[in-house]
């Protein structure tokens, strides 16, 4: 990313994965299902499932 900013403030859009692992490696390794996925700032997934 080029912005000089990254950080999570109300209002402002973000792009945000959730998911159960141990560490990076972990959840590089096992690829767990996202619990929670936000894009631009809305919820889309939750629990696993597509809200949209």
């Amino acid at each position: 990313m080029s912005r000089a900013v990254h950080d999570l403030v109300v209002g402002w859009p973000a792009d945000l994965v959730r998911l159960e692992a141990e560490n990076v490696a972990d959840a590089l390794v096992r690829a767990p299902r996202p619990d929670l996925v936000a894009a631009g700032g809305r919820v889309v997934v939750r629990d696993g499932e597509v809200v949209v």
